[in-house]
């Protein structure tokens, strides 16, 4: 009798809603650990909520980008993402204030659900609202994995709960979702190294940001 050759598992094939998605991944890259972020935004494009939506409102975005915390604070708030050109590319803000981690997931997949939702409303119109609160809840009931959990083995900063509490003073304006005032849970927490070097490495890190950001411009 011939031997049984070891069974394969079949081929995953392409299905038809594999195009609703987000093409192209982009982390920034002149940031400290830009695969930590690249990690992130596979999670949310992988999350079976979100993709649950794209596939069926039909969305395709060729861009998902992490957003620049230090480039978009000031005194007053803070933007939490951006729809430019009703779905073309959308950004996400990923890290905390002090740069020392990631934000909670839940709360930046809110995000996610209201940047999507200025793929169809420019303005924040009672249709908009009405949008976006459905695709928040479509997108938690079809998280099937109890909280969205990484595919991955990397490991994220997320506050708890209660410092990130303040996403009630939310405000947006245009296609941009903005949070008033700072949150506690992205205060500078000093590592092991002193409180005055952890304030130098920040500074450190927030200027090579801005002088990114300036290049950028200024190639444009």
């Amino acid at each position: 009798m011939p031997a049984i050759k070891p069974a394969r598992p079949a081929p995953q094939k392409a299905t038809p809603n594999d195009i609703y998605t987000f093409t192209t991944l982009r982390p920034l890259a002149h940031l400290p650990h830009p695969e930590k972020a690249l990690s992130y935004l596979e999670r949310l494009r992988s999350d079976p909520g979100i993709k649950r939506v794209m596939a069926k409102y039909k969305w395709t975005v060729p861009v998902l980008a992490e957003m620049e915390p230090i480039g978009n604070t000031d005194m007053h708030s803070k933007t939490l993402g951006r729809n430019h050109g009703g779905g073309q590319l959308i950004e996400i803000r990923l890290r905390t204030d002090a740069y020392d981690g990631y934000r909670d997931y839940k709360t930046v997949r809110k995000t996610m659900a209201h940047e999507l939702a200025h793929n169809v409303h420019g303005e924040h119109d009672r249709n908009f609202w009405d949008l976006c609160g459905r695709l928040e809840k479509e997108i938690e009931a079809g998280d099937w994995k109890s909280g969205g959990r990484p595919l991955t083995n990397q490991v994220f900063y997320e506050p708890p709960e209660q410092q990130v509490a303040d996403e009630g003073a939310v405000g947006w304006f245009g296609g941009v979702q903005r949070l008033g005032g700072a949150s506690a849970g992205e205060n500078p927490v000093p590592g092991p190294a002193s409180a005055g070097d952890a304030v130098a490495a920040r500074r450190e890190m927030m200027a090579r940001a801005a002088e990114e950001r300036a290049k950028r411009l200024a190639g444009k």
